[in-house]
């Protein structure tokens, strides 16, 4: 009875097939969706850091890897936000024994979870290359993920957290997250204008594509979704990369 209620219910809701199961099966359908994903947007940005160790370009070769028949390599990036993602792996793991079946699971997150570093590290091998201890670095993207004001679990956040603690100068800005959202001691800014030592590229809002970072000036600009052809780069700057790229 409850079960053909919830589904009436449900299909007058929604424009798609709506099924039924068992509780155990619906909760394990729900973690692995996403768990899936997590696997494989660590392993496009294991890929992405072989690329910048082997001398290659990720975006290049994931262009190339999807060409064959049925791949479909997700696109690297500094790190893994939302409300689902982060948590729903260990959720599916979470009551398990099998320490060695489990073993990938728990390896994308953590791979996932140090890519903010990563980017950080980025720019810290960068400002030490130009001697610039205390670098003014612009943050573009405060939500987890393009078009949205979501900010839960945003790898923007881990970012501008840890720029700070290094004592760097930090702005940031979003179309679609409030003025009022709280960024500890980085200023936020709402006119794109002004120079940087850094500009960093975490969120590809169609704001950003769309040529609205053009009155931007920085020494170095680091598109970390790939977006953008360093070569081509979209504001003016000495010098442009993306993660996956060697440099």
């Amino acid at each position: 009875m409850s079960e053909r209620r919830a589904l009436e219910f449900y299909s007058g809701l929604v424009d798609a097939s709506v099924d039924t199961t068992d509780f155990t099966t619906a909760e394990l359908v729900k973690t692995v969706e996403n768990a899936y994903r997590d696997v494989n947007i660590a392993f496009a940005n294991t890929v992405a850091l072989l690329c910048e160790e082997y001398g290659s370009d990720v975006w290049a070769v994931r262009e190339l890897v999807n060409k064959c028949e049925a791949r479909a390599m997700h696109r690297p990036g500094p790190g893994v936000g939302g409300h689902c993602i982060p948590k729903d792996p260990w959720l599916l793991i979470a009551q398990s024994k099998e320490m060695a079946a489990t073993a990938l699971i728990r390896t994308a997150r953590e791979t996932n979870v140090k890519m903010p570093h990563i980017v950080i590290s980025r720019i810290e091998t960068w400002a030490n290359a130009h001697k610039l201890p205390n670098p003014s670095v612009l943050v573009l993207g405060l939500a987890y993920k393009e078009d949205t004001d979501d900010t839960r679990d945003s790898p923007s956040l881990v970012v501008i957290e840890a720029a700070l603690a290094r004592g760097w100068g930090v702005s940031a800005h979003d179309p679609h997250v409030e003025p009022s959202f709280p960024l500890g001691g980085a200023q936020r800014i709402g006119a794109l204008e002004g120079t940087y030592d850094v500009v960093l590229l975490l969120v590809a809002h169609q704001e950003y594509l769309d040529g609205g970072i053009s009155a931007l000036t920085s020494k170095f600009f680091l598109d970390t979704r790939g977006v953008f052809e360093s070569s081509n780069p979209p504001l003016k700057t000495d010098a442009a990369g993306t993660l996956g790229v060697s440099r």
